[in-house]
């Protein structure tokens, strides 16, 4: 198990919208539902403008997008409202013939639906062949968005 790497992000502004177009007042769950999170492979500053076209999405052996249901608003231990998912995507690396190095995550959604919702950077990292690692979303409020590799 590795250490947690914090990064941050940006929510979209089709991710806003979704937001305002589905809670209408309701705490849970979600108005994201289910997201597909996916990690990407070139260095991108992310914005709230960032389209999913900038992304290039990793291709290393074993890679494949987890799905994640968000959670309903929740209040994290600095006191933030957050959504994080039900279940913390899990990834793996199987070989080494194919190697890229992992500079984020963005989320692809609601459902199968492939508008980009949010996208955050890690301090970028190599996968090897064998190593399994998870990475946590967690959307805030404010537009802020976190993540951490463990």
């Amino acid at each position: 198990m590795s250490t947690p790497v914090i990064g941050t992000g940006v929510l979209t502004r089709a991710c806003l919208a979704e937001i305002l177009s589905l809670s209408s007042g309701q705490s849970t769950p979600s108005p994201l539902g289910t997201l597909a999170i996916h990690l990407f492979a070139n260095p991108v500053s992310p914005s709230i403008d960032t389209p999913l076209s900038a992304l290039t999405e990793c291709t290393f052996d074993g890679y494949a997008s987890e799905m994640a249901t968000m959670s309903g608003p929740t209040v994290d231990l600095a006191g933030d409202t957050v959504l994080t998912p039900t279940v913390v995507p899990s990834f793996g690396c199987t070989g080494t013939v194919t190697v890229n190095q992992v500079y984020g995550w963005y989320a692809t959604g609601p459902g199968t639906v492939a508008s980009l919702q949010a996208l955050g950077t890690l301090t970028p990292f190599t996968p090897g062949a064998g190593q399994q690692f998870t990475v946590k979303p967690q959307i805030g409020a404010a537009g802020n968005v976190n993540a951490c590799v463990c």
